[in-house]
């Protein structure tokens, strides 16, 4: 049972810091949103990145893909903006065993 002083501890001095990002159940790695204290405090770092990169933020319709299929994988020239049914269209013909 713990005294009450972890709860006063936060970021890099609480125990179970893991350095700043979590990895998802799915395999993408979501770092924190820096000032927010609300239940969605981490985004997922390939969005984070592309909305740099474009200067604006993601419509919820637009999808980050990795062209390496690695999920980790968050290098600018790794990533690509497409539509959900783009993104459809080629994870289809990749499972197909076409080229694209």
């Amino acid at each position: 049972m713990s005294c009450g002083c972890l709860s006063k501890r936060r970021g890099d001095k609480h125990p179970n810091w893991r350095r700043g990002f979590t990895v998802t159940p799915d395999g993408y790695r979501e770092i924190p949103i820096p000032g927010c204290t609300g239940p969605h405090r981490y985004k997922s770092e390939h969005r984070a990145i592309m909305e740099k990169i474009l200067g604006r933020e993601l419509a919820s319709w637009e999808i980050v893909h990795h062209i390496n299929q690695d999920k980790l994988d968050n290098r600018p020239e790794n990533l690509q903006v497409l539509s959900r049914s783009e993104h459809a269209a080629l994870h289809a013909a990749l499972s197909a065993g076409g080229v694209v």
